[in-house]
């Protein structure tokens, strides 16, 4: 499966779990995926979590690789998706212990990372999810 097709599915489970009602989506094959959500316009740059370190190491790793890329969808808010598409983000009762680890990396992240307006954490295994914060 290419990773477009991967993004794709990601994607439309993502839509179904969240229940967002959006218009206009982009086909996959184009560079940047985006979508009207209401008034808004929106920019989704998807990253995938896999990797065998624990949930708050992913993310803090991954967040890192962040902060150095430009996110910006010109006329567009950014949603930053990260998703955990091979296996579970971690056990349950592991990731409810490092949610404010957690929740504080995204934060720091989110006042860093001017352009992006939300950040989606979206478990594919058990169709949750676990956190989504947005710039307030």
């Amino acid at each position: 499966m290419k990773n477009q097709d991967i993004e794709q599915a990601v994607f439309e489970e993502f839509l179904k779990v969240s229940q967002l009602k959006i218009e206009n989506l982009s086909p996959f094959d184009q560079p940047r995926l985006t979508f009207q959500f209401g008034e808004r316009k929106v920019g989704v740059e998807l990253t995938d979590l896999f990797g065998p370190e624990r949930s708050i190491d992913k993310i803090r790793t991954t967040l890192r690789k962040k902060i150095e890329k430009d996110h910006a969808f010109p006329g567009h808010e950014t949603w930053l998706l990260l998703y955990a598409n091979h296996e579970p983000v971690d056990d349950k009762e592991n990731l409810s212990e490092e949610m404010p680890q957690i929740e504080r990396l995204v934060a720091e992240f989110l006042s860093i990372k001017k352009e992006i307006a939300r950040v989606i954490i979206f478990d594919m295994a058990s169709k949750q999810i676990p956190l989504e914060m947005i710039r307030s």
